[in-house]
């Protein structure tokens, strides 16, 4: 017998506050033996509003329009999941304390999410229908903005909902946002338009996509493949942290 999930989605790491209710259905023993891995993902409603680090004040009318839109009420979900970095420092902060909250409180586990492991399927997405290749899988880089001039990156291998990570993630300047573009590697983001003005125009590529956004549905599409990973216990949430990603650790990568 099938069985479904209903997860709360939250996106708090950039710009955007984003949430929205999927509806997974998890794949039987037998499906998965037949090599049926992803489970089922069904968006039931999405709402998204351009913030500047203003999350904390509009996150609960946010989710007062989320369900509003759908027949389900707050007592009905099985899980939370939340865009857990990196990104924005207050932003990550509000996501996981009210994902937090919502899981004691609700006595429902929480599925954190790479910010930038969502943000390459919404990439994937638009690069493939602005391209004119014809690969079954594209090579992404989504970025968010670090401080000033810089990025956090990471390139994924994309198929499909198939997402495979190639690296660790990094920080990337306009320099090196160039040479991912001139390798044929799809480059999204906020980060992307934070480094862009640093760009000459003439040096400005098909391969970078201004105008990607994160969004809560992509969180979800990610945890529902991650169900396994939920964190249950009290004591699992409280060593729960965002990722913030260490500058030292980053440069150790370069």
């Amino acid at each position: 017998m099938r069985r479904t999930r209903l997860i709360l989605t939250l996106e708090t790491a950039t710009s955007v506050c984003s949430a929205a209710l999927i509806k997974c259905t998890l794949r039987t023993m037998g499906e998965s033996a037949a090599g049926k891995s992803n489970n089922n993902v069904s968006v039931i409603s999405e709402v998204n509003e351009l913030t500047a680090k203003r999350h904390n004040e509009i996150l609960i009318s946010l989710l007062n329009r989320l369900f509003e839109k759908s027949e389900y009420k707050l007592r009905d979900i099985d899980a939370v999941a939340v865009s857990n970095g990196p990104g924005s420092f207050t932003g990550l902060r509000v996501g996981l304390s009210f994902a937090k909250g919502l899981s004691l409180g609700l006595k429902i586990p929480i599925i954190p999410v790479n910010t930038l492991e969502a943000l390459a399927l919404t990439i994937s997405s638009s690069s493939s229908s602005s391209s004119s290749s014809s690969s079954s899988s594209l090579k992404v880089c989504p970025l968010v903005p670090a401080r000033r001039g810089e990025a956090f990156g990471q390139i994924f291998k994309v198929s499909g909902d198939y997402i495979e990570p190639q690296n660790e993630p990094f920080i990337v300047d306009a320099t090196r946002l160039q040479a991912l573009t001139v390798e044929g590697i799809f480059c999204g983001g906020e980060g992307v338009r934070h480094l862009f003005p640093l760009i000459h125009p003439s040096e400005a590529s098909e391969f970078a996509l201004l105008d990607i956004r994160s969004g809560a549905a992509q969180i979800g599409r990610v945890a529902a493949r991650q169900i396994e990973n939920a964190f249950y216990s009290p004591a699992e949430l409280y060593r729960l942290e965002p990722n913030y990603i260490k500058d030292f650790l980053l440069k150790s990568q370069l």
